[in-house]
């Protein structure tokens, strides 16, 4: 449109404009791809700053997640494949989720958090149409962490009986 603004050469009622790699670059800042217009990138607050102590873990979570994020070009280079998941497990209240999300904000990567109790419906498909639907959305986001967490709601106890007592 501002190629077309810009011109002022019209011959017998058609326009003629030239367009430029300037109004092209212009162009995808301002509209973006059509695909990804429903899909909202939430980036947490959290930095590594708001975490007390945990230094050598937050050093790890560094490596692991905001490293190949950040410095693609240089992985590639060398050849060498990043992690692609993390098992963050203790119990609750320890900054898991707190920690995922400054690895999320470190590397300016989307975050999606999806909880094991959501997972689970009384209605068959609905906890794989979620999954489907969060993992179609992080594609469209990415980069993207996706977090899932209560994941012990999952998978029951192994080797225990119907009362829950472990069994040897």
């Amino acid at each position: 449109m501002l190629a077309v603004k810009r011109s002022s050469n019209t011959n017998q009622g058609v326009s003629i404009f030239n367009l430029t790699m300037e109004d092209w670059k212009n162009a995808r800042s301002v509209v973006g791809p059509s695909i990804t217009r429903s899909v909202t990138v939430e980036i947490p607050k959290v930095t590594w700053e708001d975490i007390g102590g945990l230094k050598e873990l937050k050093k790890k979570l560094q490596q692991a997640v905001e490293w190949p994020i950040k410095h693609f070009a240089a992985f590639s280079r060398l050849g060498i494949s990043p992690v692609h998941g993390i098992l963050l497990h203790g119990p609750p209240g320890c900054s898991k989720t707190t920690l995922a999300e400054a690895a999320a904000h470190a590397a300016q990567a989307s975050f999606f958090s999806l909880s094991g109790a959501e997972l689970y419906s009384m209605y068959v498909g609905e906890g794989e149409a979620l999954l489907r639907n969060t993992f179609q959305r992080a594609r469209l986001a990415a980069p993207t962490i996706i977090f899932f967490d209560e994941a012990d709601v999952v998978a029951a106890k192994r080797g225990g009986d119907s009362s829950g007592n472990i069994t040897k």
